[in-house]
């Protein structure tokens, strides 16, 4: 797989997005809006959106889902495509694979963004406790149970429409997928989860040049907040940089797609792809 080039020929690389919530398919349109925003800016841009197990319509083989398999289907990946090194573009639930491949595996990540998700060394503080409290419903999670509720509200700044959301959940009428949802909340979220709040990502030193991106509106993590609870980023992190979004919350690529693009593109092109 060649690298992509702008339109002064320098190169830019191959763009990983890993844009997923529980058990949801999310790459057709935000693809679509990248994608869309390279052609406006003028630049020539490749990029993969794969399904991760347990979301999208990909049938696995092995329906079996542990903390790390999305990592490890991930890597398989990039062996299958020859892929030595990508740009990584990850939100929610997908950020948690991004900072594991990050930090196992900085060699096959030129640089990262990781949009509404906090880095993995910040500490916790009570005001977080609201962005959690979807968990529940998540660890137990019936099947069939509508997740329509986590599209709304505080999640987003401009309601998104029913077709956007069934779209969205279409997904989740496969049984497998409907049953991953529990599955990857007790096997992947909450280990990671006790692992930031043990502090095990602040015993580490992250190298891989990461762009934090939130939407202003995204309760409860503000940027205050946000500054709190990552004091002294350079002690944990080389070359980490925070953006905040206005007028956009929890999907801030469906809030703001053009805006959260266009700085995605920005920090891609800071450091190219050296080879891929």
């Amino acid at each position: 797989m060649t690298n992509a080039q702008d339109n002064q020929g320098r190169s830019v690389g191959l763009v990983i997005h890993r844009l997923h919530k529980t058990g949801i398919s999310r790459r057709v349109y935000c693809q679509q809006n990248f994608l869309n925003t390279t052609r406006k800016t003028g630049l020539s841009q490749k990029s993969l959106t794969p399904d991760l197990r347990g979301a999208g319509w990909t049938v696995a083989e092995d329906p079996h889902i542990a903390c790390e398999t999305r990592l490890a289907d991930l890597l398989h990946l990039f062996e299958l495509l020859d892929i030595q090194q990508a740009h990584l573009m990850s939100h929610d639930m997908g950020a948690l694979t991004a900072i594991q491949l990050t930090y196992e595996h900085p060699d096959r990540v030129r640089t990262a963004v990781q949009l509404s998700v906090f880095p993995a060394f910040a500490t916790f503080h009570p005001k977080l406790a609201p962005a959690f409290q979807h968990l529940p419903g998540f660890i137990w999670h019936r099947r069939g149970a509508s997740l329509r509720d986590t599209f709304t509200g505080r999640y987003v700044s401009h309601p998104m429409s029913q077709d956007t959301i069934d779209g969205y959940l279409a997904p989740l009428q496969r049984p497998d997928i409907d049953a991953a949802v529990r599955t990857l909340t007790r096997k992947m979220i909450l280990p990671e989860a006790l692992r930031i709040t043990r502090g095990v990502y602040r015993r580490r030193y992250l190298t891989v040049p990461t762009l934090i991106m939130y939407g202003r509106n995204d309760h409860p993590t503000t940027e205050e907040l946000m500054q709190r609870i990552t004091r002294h980023p350079e002690r944990f992190a080389t070359g980490m940089e925070f953006s905040y979004i206005d007028d956009a919350a929890h999907f801030l690529t469906d809030d703001t797609p053009a805006d959260a693009a266009k700085l995605a593109l920005d920090w891609f092109q800071r450091i190219p792809v050296t080879s891929s």
